[in-house]
């Protein structure tokens, strides 16, 4: 007989499997990033979630997009992280961060004026055919318990070699231009 864990754990599984079949059918790379990023938060209970898109150099971040915060904190919190402190962790060492308060670790920057609370942290890097292409982050677990093996065992390489091929061909820059102006 199954047990409760199991049958959750088995509706997360099928629930990554339907996200994955519906992230490689999807051609438009912002709305694959968006799903990814519902999704992780949806999976994990995590209030915030984002992605850090590494620069062609792969030394900070050239994007940054969010889920969970609301346009007035948006524009509240301005300029996006470029990778300083924690998220620049992630890159100089791309491996799995998990922190249960972010703001103790000693490489903490600190949040600018409006930024909302953040207390747990997981940070996983996005990796594409071996090579570090970004970062997820996930923050304020719902449970506030950034032990949980949900949270800890996320892990994330989502969109595979077409993000890159797409990244190369410029592809995602225009639509994030637009979407800064907006």
């Amino acid at each position: 007989m199954a047990t409760a864990g199991a049958r959750f754990d088995d509706v997360r599984a099928e629930r990554l499997l339907e996200a994955g079949r519906a992230l490689v059918a999807e051609l438009d790379t912002e709305v694959v990033l968006e799903r990814l990023l519902e999704t992780a938060r949806e999976l994990t209970g995590a209030r915030y979630a984002a992605i850090g898109v590494l620069d062609e150099q792969r030394r900070q971040l050239e994007r940054f997009l969010t889920a969970g915060v609301d346009p007035a904190t948006h524009a509240a919190i301005g300029d996006l992280p470029r990778g300083r402190g924690v998220l620049g962790l992630l890159i100089d060492d791309p491996k799995a961060l998990v922190l249960p308060d972010v703001a103790a670790h000693p490489r903490s920057y600190g949040f600018p004026a409006g930024h909302p609370p953040m207390t747990t942290f997981l940070g996983v890097p996005l990796m594409i055919r071996g090579e570090a292409w970004g970062n997820v982050y996930l923050t304020e677990k719902a449970d506030g318990d950034s032990t949980t093996p949900t949270f800890r065992r996320s892990r994330c390489s989502p969109t595979g070699p077409r993000s890159r091929s797409t990244r190369a061909r410029g592809q995602t820059r225009p639509r994030a231009r637009a979407r800064a102006r907006s």
